[in-house]
């Protein structure tokens, strides 16, 4: 066999410029943010331990929005770990969902704002509960958004727990400069710093670990779920000894993009480069000292929002601060350090297009091939003159776009997420799939080659009406329909029990010596062996992990 000419070592020297489209990942349930259904009736009376909540019955289901998971992480809040909110002691109207986190976006693809009170979740469950006297298994929902942006409140539950039978958790984080600045001025104060999203996340978990009963989910059989960004963050709960005990299962879609070292993004930034980073965003707040972070907090959000639109789209990552990440994802599970739970873990056939496509909508005009190996040096940096010859646009219909987007979407998402399945596996019961409905709705606007399965499309066939911030909602088709009823019934018999099969769906076998995969295909699943995605994405061939980082 040929020496294959890449490996994610080569990449990791790559510029992560190709990818910074990677943040448009906010879909949503209204222009506004709230269910799309009318007003509903109230529903009975929950007690959390902060105080009781009293939510909203909308479409058959029990909907408790916007509840205070922390407290503000607002001025000297700002750049601390969570706390817990105030208690508060008359019921609290849990209808409508909170605001979302800061973040700065291109207009359409998510939905920009200047705030900093955002610690708020939401819980969703069939209308017998609470008051069904068995508890149901329990999903909980990080969204994606390249740790730049996206929202909670666009993710409707519907289908999962109105069919799936379970209670769904969704909740904000803080994302970009709020979420993942170091600075030594902050790192000194004595607290865990840097990773400030994560430990939101991790402190939303353990507020479903202590009040998800009083709603009827069951705190002993959680299920953590994550897509893209929210997939990567999935992998972090894994190794972070911070999350050990708060989830008893995992779900990723599309979120194997750290594997190697070609993104140190979503795998851990060293701290010497975190900090440096976090130093040019405070020259540029005029923030000059290291021993105060008074200036820091004093900083208004419009300031902040500006270093986001000037500094480079990667810049506020996972950071291996030695507390909630005390190694690098990729080195933890490739050794074996990591929870080790049931995993489901899959990618898109397609996932790039989407972005060349914006691409291709920005620039006005469709990709050519002299502009090819330009266009991936964004990704790939000077090896990139070695990926094109193995891309030809003759075998694209003559599209340099599709040429393009399917040597990202190999290898940044389809053969790293075949390696870790590889590793996983030595460790633990994995399931893996390639979502691969080349006909999958699109909401935004045409390009000029197909779509096909592009990332974030699997999304419409797990959430009601996913349509993107502003996209238009296209319907499923009558086998499209079958696929989704056959998904969410993987999602949540996974959920359940730790394993994806039941009575009314094609089996679907753990991986074993000789991986087999599910194609998620309409109308319904097909088997896959690894070899032959392998060999349609080139993975053995150019984009090998390096033996070291398989595994068992």
């Amino acid at each position: 066999m040929k020496t294959p000419l890449f490996t994610f070592q080569l990449l990791a020297k790559s510029s992560f410029a190709g990818v910074a489209w990677l943040c448009l990942l906010v879909p949503a349930l209204a222009d506004d943010g709230q269910p799309r259904d009318g007003p509903g009736s109230r529903t009975q009376t929950v007690m959390t331990a902060d105080g009781p909540v009293v939510g909203v019955q909308r479409a058959g289901l029990n909907w408790f929005l916007g509840i205070p998971y922390a407290a503000p992480p607002t001025g000297e809040r700002r750049w601390r770990p969570p706390e817990s909110p105030q208690k508060w002691l008359e019921p609290r109207e849990a209808t409508e969902f909170g605001n979302w986190c800061m973040q700065v976006a291109p207009a359409g693809f998510s939905k920009p704002i200047l705030n900093e009170d955002c610690l708020y979740l939401n819980v969703v469950t069939p209308r017998d509960a609470p008051r069904h006297h068995k508890q149901r298994a329990v999903m909980v929902w990080i969204h994606g958004g390249g740790l730049r942006q996206g929202r909670a409140n666009d993710y409707d539950p519907t289908m999962l727990v109105e069919h799936g039978g379970v209670v769904f958790v969704s909740f904000n984080y803080r994302l970009n400069i709020l979420g993942f600045l170091a600075h030594p001025a902050l790192d000194g104060e004595g607290h865990d710093f840097a990773n400030y999203g994560l430990m939101d996340q991790q402190f939303a978990l353990a507020w479903v670990r202590r009040n998800i009963g009083n709603f009827g989910g069951d705190p002993d059989n959680v299920t953590l779920v994550g897509e893209s960004s929210g997939g990567a963050n999935v992998f972090n709960h894994l190794v972070s000894p911070k999350s050990v005990d708060l989830f008893d299962k995992a779900i990723i879609e599309s979120g194997s993009i750290w594997y190697g070292d070609f993104a140190p993004f979503y795998n851990g930034l060293t701290l010497a480069s975190a900090e440096k980073v976090g130093g040019t965003a405070a020259a540029m707040l005029g923030c000059t000292g290291d021993s105060d972070a008074s200036c820091l907090r004093a900083a208004p959000i419009e300031k902040l929002a500006d270093v986001l639109r000037k500094i480079p789209t990667y810049s506020f990552g996972v950071v291996l601060d030695g507390t909630v990440m005390k190694e690098s994802t990729r080195d933890a599970i490739a050794s074996g350090r990591f929870k080790r739970v049931p995993v489901i873990n899959g990618s898109n056939h397609d996932e790039w297009t989407w972005v060349e496509g914006l691409s291709e909508f920005a620039a006005g005009h469709p990709l050519t091939e002299d502009e090819l190996q330009h266009h991936l040096e964004a990704t790939f940096g000077a090896t990139a003159h070695e990926v094109v010859p193995h891309y030809p646009v003759s075998a694209f219909n003559g599209s340099a776009g599709a040429a393009s987007a399917r040597a990202v979407t190999d290898g940044l998402f389809v053969c790293p997420m075949l390696a870790l399945n590889r590793t996983l596996a030595g460790y633990t019961k994995v399931w893996g799939y390639e979502f691969s409905d080349s006909r999958a709705p699109f909401p935004f606007h045409e390009a000029s080659f197909p779509y096909g399965a592009a990332h974030t499309l699997e999304m419409r066939y797990l959430f009601k009406d996913y349509t993107g911030a502003v996209g238009e909602l296209k319907p499923l088709s009558a086998d499209q329909r079958a696929l989704s009823d056959t998904m969410v019934s993987y999602w949540t018999t996974f959920a359940r029990t730790g394993n994806p099969n039941s009575s009314g769906t094609r089996h679907w076998p753990a991986l074993g010596k000789d991986p087999v995969y599910l194609s998620l295909l309409p109308p319904g699943p097909r088997p896959i062996s690894s070899a032959t995605i392998d060999a349609e994405h080139r993975c053995s061939t150019v984009w090998q992990v390096p033996a070291a980082q398989r595994g068992k």
